[in-house]
């Protein structure tokens, strides 16, 4: 896979460094247009239309991180546009709906996505204006993001500054020199919110090309984003489709049309007769708890035939199933200890089907032990992942799934993989869930032990070339 906000990234870079189009000598040089500028802004300053800044220091050598082309210059970005801070309102200041000479009141980085401006809020009283074509930046929070306004003005909060260009500076190549800097500049910020200050901005170092120069940058800049645009188009469309083979490889590996049968193999109602017969010797030792006994299988529930020799079943009555608890700060903690074992709150410790360990306690109470199939049940539902540790205590948005008497993990893992998406849909609330309940009333096909072995092993031969698709 092709990284392509690497590749943009790079594009932007190449930009910066005068290395994405030819120079033309024949330009005018970038030093006659900064003397433009100033002379601009004097008169603005006069006019009174802009308030007059503090000067900005010269640029040092150590500032300049590489080398430009004759007729570039590097400069200060407050020394040639103008940029607006902005101002928060209380709530009686601003409302939900437009009036009729109300203006929009842009409040932060939820009002900027996909560098468009949504607008949600309006106000009668603006005072820190941004105007039509102004680059509106987010500076605190989720800095970095940014839009061009398209409105003819807009009130701007705390969150969001706005540059303005200044005599015909392109305002995409001004974008463009921001964004190949602001990475560093977010580095650069201290404090628990990351935020970018005025001053930072006014003293930021960009390469400024001529005019004419800049104007095919950014056209340039435009071609290869569309080519990247496709690419990237064409990964997310390979690896939907990689899902969608890797879904449909589950559902003939749960319907008997993945390998073929054995008709020596044992079948699998004598396997299921071990299982009871052993639950009930665990529930005898009062290693497990007797569980309320399950509802037969009704003929709507079964959705498609199944060869000879397998059976459907409640996953209820097959596996012993482990509930999470929730604790409180009180009982775990961040680094393990002597006798602590790891402590599995949620989605944010699976991923890529793998358990990511970042708390601990010494007081396990929902316990899950190796190999058992955790699944998240509550949030992000139907992400998995097999126990490595020998054990661990498990929160309320993870089950456990424990095999017994020598099920093969992976094909019971597969079979709820393949009804998981069924399940979420048919979930209600904000939140969406698995209930415990439903989790043991599932229906699932059984196939003999060797034919599940020879299932997974199949699975993992077509995954595997389903991977390897470039």
């Amino acid at each position: 896979m092709i990284d392509t906000k690497a590749l943009r990234q790079k594009i932007l870079d190449l930009a910066i460094r005068g290395k994405l189009v030819e120079q033309d000598p024949n330009n005018e040089p970038a030093s006659l247009l900064i003397a433009r500028i100033k002379a601009e802004k004097e008169q603005l300053i006069k006019e009174k239309k802009i308030k007059k800044e503090k000067p900005l220091p010269p640029i040092k050598a150590d500032e300049i991180p590489f080398q430009i082309p004759n007729g570039w210059e590097w400069v200060r970005l407050g020394d040639i546009i103008q940029l607006v801070s902005g101002q928060d309102f209380n709530s009686s200041l601003y409302f939900d709906e437009p009036h009729e000479h109300s203006v929009p009141y842009i409040t932060g980085a939820s009002n900027i996505e996909n560098n468009r401006v949504i607008i949600n809020r309006w106000t009668d009283t603006p005072k820190s204006i941004a105007i039509k074509d102004d680059l509106l930046i987010v500076c605190k929070g989720s800095v970095g993001k940014t839009a061009y306004l398209e409105e003819e003005k807009a009130h701007i909060a705390r969150q969001i500054m706005a540059v303005r260009m200044i005599y015909g500076l392109d305002r995409f190549y001004i974008g463009t020199a921001i964004h190949a800097k602001v990475d560093d500049i977010v580095r650069s910020q201290k404090g628990i919110i990351p935020g970018i200050e005025r001053s930072t901005m006014l003293n930021l170092a960009i390469s400024l090309p001529p005019i004419k120069e800049q104007k095919r940058i950014v056209a340039k800049i435009e071609e290869l984003f569309a080519q990247v645009d496709a690419i990237e188009k064409a990964q997310n469309d390979l690896v939907e489709l990689k899902k969608i083979a890797k879904q449909k490889v589950l559902d003939l590996a749960i319907r008997g049309k993945l390998v073929e049968q054995d008709p020596n193999n044992e079948p699998a109602s004598l396997l299921i007769a071990r299982i009871k017969a052993e639950k009930e010797q665990l529930i005898k030792e009062k290693k497990i708890k007797k569980e309320k006994p399950l509802p037969p299988i009704k003929a709507d529930e079964i959705p498609f035939q199944i060869p000879n020799g397998w059976e459907w079943v409640r996953l209820g009555d097959i596996i012993q199933l482990v509930s999470g608890q929730d604790f409180n700060s009180s009982l775990y903690f961040d680094e393990p200890h002597e006798h602590s074992v790891p402590y599995i709150t949620g989605a944010s410790n699976i991923e890529n089907n793998r358990v990511i360990i970042n708390r601990w306690t010494d007081t396990p109470k929902s316990i899950a032990i190796k190999d058992d199939l955790l699944i998240v049940c509550k949030g992000s539902v139907g992400k998995t992942a097999y126990l490595e540790e020998e054990k661990a205590h498990i929160a309320r948005q993870i089950m456990a799934v424990r095999m017994i008497y020598g099920l093969d993990r992976f094909y019971i893992g597969t079979a709820i993989h393949a009804k998981v998406d069924d399940i979420v849909r048919s979930q209600k609330g904000i939140i969406p869930g698995i209930e415990r309940s439903t989790m043991l009333n599932l229906a699932i096909s059984l196939p003999p032990i060797k034919e599940q072995k020879r299932i997974v092993a199949k699975i993992e031969e077509l995954f595997e070339q389903i991977d390897l698709i470039r």
